[in-house]
C-alpha cells in the first residue's frame, strides 16, 4: 500500500507475479482518496521467459504409411509453457494456403516496416487470386490488410523537403 499526501506524486514499479505458463492474468489497481474511490483494471498477457521455439514436420499419410512424430524436449523448458498444434492438410495447396495465411498481417509504422508486411500480402494476395479454392474470408481480409499497407506507405505519407533540397517521407502515425 501507498500512502500520499496532498499534492504528492509518487511512481512505484511493482513486481507482478504471474506464474510460469502461457494465458492471460487479470491486474486490479484499487486507489482511494477521501470519499472517492478508483479502480483499474487489466488483462494481462503472460509468455513464459525465453524465445519461442516452433517445430514443423511435412510429409505423406496413407493407410500402409501412417505418421509418427517424436519430439525431444530441452531441459529447463517450463512445463506450462508448452502447447502444440497438429494439422494435417489434405493436399499441398491446402498446405501452402495455411502457410500464406501466417503471413497476413496488420501493416503499421514506417515505410520500411509497412513494406516489410505488404510485400508478402502481395505474394499471397496473387497466389489466392491464381488458385481457385482458398476461403472467400482470408482472401478479403489480405485484400484489405494490403490496402491499408499501401496507404500507409504512400497515400497517407507527405513528402518534406529538407536544408539540402533533398526529399524524405514522412508517414504518419496511427
Amino acid at each position: 500500500m501507498v500512502q500520499l499526501g496532498a499534492s504528492d506524486r509518487v511512481r512505484r514499479l511493482i513486481d507482478v507475479q504471474v506464474g510460469n505458463g502461457n494465458g492471460t492474468a487479470k491486474l486490479t489497481l484499487d486507489a482511494k482518496a477521501g470519499p472517492f474511490v478508483d479502480r483499474v483494471e487489466r488483462t494481462l498477457e503472460v509468455r513464459p521467459p525465453g524465445f519461442p521455439v516452433e517445430v514443423a514436420r511435412s510429409g505423406l499419410l496413407s493407410p500402409q504409411q501412417p505418421a509418427k512424430m517424436e519430439l525431444a524436449i530441452p531441459q529447463g523448458v517450463v512445463p506450462e509453457s508448452i502447447t502444440t498444434l497438429a494439422s494435417v492438410s489434405p493436399t499441398p495447396v491446402a498446405n501452402l494456403t495455411q502457410a500464406l495465411t501466417r503471413l497476413i498481417q496488420e501493416p503499421s509504422g514506417c515505410f520500411e516496416q509497412a513494406s516489410s508486411t505488404t510485400y508478402p500480402m502481395t505474394m499471397a494476395q496473387q497466389y489466392f487470386l491464381s488458385h481457385p479454392g482458398a476461403d472467400p474470408q482470408l482472401v478479403q481480409s489480405a485484400r484489405e490488410r494490403l490496402d491499408r499497407g499501401y496507404q500507409s506507405s504512400s497515400g497517407s505519407s507527405a513528402r518534406r523537403r529538407a536544408s539540402n533540397g533533398s526529399a524524405r517521407i514522412q508517414g504518419t502515425r496511427r
